[in-house]
């Protein structure tokens, strides 16, 4: 599922807010992952199990810190001590599709030059310890890892991020590494430093030394996670507080980090959510009449998102791309 983000319904699979929201409960104790799993009925792991295979996360990949974290958040400390692996990828789409196959490219890549990348699921062989994304259980195991490549079977799709961005990376605390969605459109719903986007590399090598970087550097690493801390501006809903602008700790952030803030937490709801409001709130709306819904749709849709032959021109095209695919 793609989205047209000038409809104001957008981000079918989750929101930053909706993110924050969900670690603001699970900080006061309601996981609301425990209620989806039962509304699922999820058989959940094993305590004993789940031990065992957080403990058998690789922990030769995670470099020696050499920065003291001396300002660094309690809760972010205690997420960075929990980490014990590199880099997690669970992949079940082996290139069903044309645009999967990007993706293995350049993970392929991602390999030749040194990273290591801990692979799961149908396409490796390798089953990933927790059966089920819905159990808590799976995204504490990711939580171990300190990136996660968020890649996409879909390549410049309108606002196309699904679970893999959202809960397997953001909300475990696994750093999102992303190939597929445009830049443009990450950026339009996450803050710099929340997650690493491939496009932003002059090559693969450049990105693997970069994650190696920020893996022997711990504190450059957190600020990655810098952003989860923001559940301090929450109120006793889990909603951006009213207020946030007279709060105490807003106050204290520079000019730069409360304009980001506020542009990232809008309250504003979108997705479905939006849509309700939408439709209960017509006297308020502007209401138009499409008559083609393809029309509408195609008219803005990137031609790569349905292309891979151009997809593979645009990467050929790019610098950033040479060692992927030749002109």
């Amino acid at each position: 599922m793609s989205v047209r983000r000038s409809s104001g319904v957008h981000s079918p699979y989750s929101t930053l807010p909706w993110i924050l929201k969900m670690l603001w409960n699970k900080k006061h104790g309601r996981d609301i992952m425990h209620f989806i799993a039962k509304e699922k009925d999820v058989t959940l792991t094993d305590p004993e199990r789940l031990n065992k295979a957080i403990h058998s996360v690789p922990v030769n990949s995670f470099g020696a810190a050499n920065t003291e974290l001396h300002q660094t958040n309690a809760e972010l400390k205690t997420l960075l001590n929990y980490k014990k692996g590199l880099v997690a990828w669970i992949v079940g789409n082996c290139g069903n599709i044309p645009s999967s196959y990007l993706r293995f490219e350049y993970a392929d890549l991602l390999r030749k030059y040194g990273l290591k990348i801990d692979q799961f699921g149908r396409c490796s062989g390798v089953p990933f310890p927790v059966a089920s994304r819905w159990d808590p259980s799976f995204n504490e195991v990711l939580s171990t890892y300190k990136f996660y490549l968020v890649f996409e079977n879909a390549y410049h799709c309108n606002g196309y991020m699904t679970e893999k961005l959202w809960y397997n990376a953001l909300y475990s605390g696994a750093v999102p590494i992303l190939f597929g969605p445009h830049k443009d459109d990450v950026s339009a719903v996450l803050p710099p430093k929340s997650y690493i986007h491939a496009e932003d590399f002059k090559t693969p090598a450049d990105l693997v030394k970069y994650i190696y970087y920020l893996d022997k550097n711990v504190t450059a690493y957190a600020e990655y996670l810098e952003w989860r801390t923001w559940v301090k501006f929450l109120d006793q809903n889990g909603e951006l507080l009213s207020n946030v602008e007279s709060d105490e700790n807003f106050e204290q952030l520079n000019k730069e980090q409360r304009k980001t803030i506020l542009k990232y937490l809008n309250p504003t709801p979108s997705g479905f959510c939006g849509l309700c409001r939408k439709l209960h709130d017509r006297h308020n709306s502007d209401i138009y009449t499409i008559k083609s819904v393809n029309d509408w749709w195609e008219g803005t849709v990137r031609r790569e998102c349905m292309d891979i032959d151009l997809a593979r021109k645009q990467l050929a095209s790019k610098k950033t791309f040479t060692d992927l695919y030749s002109p």
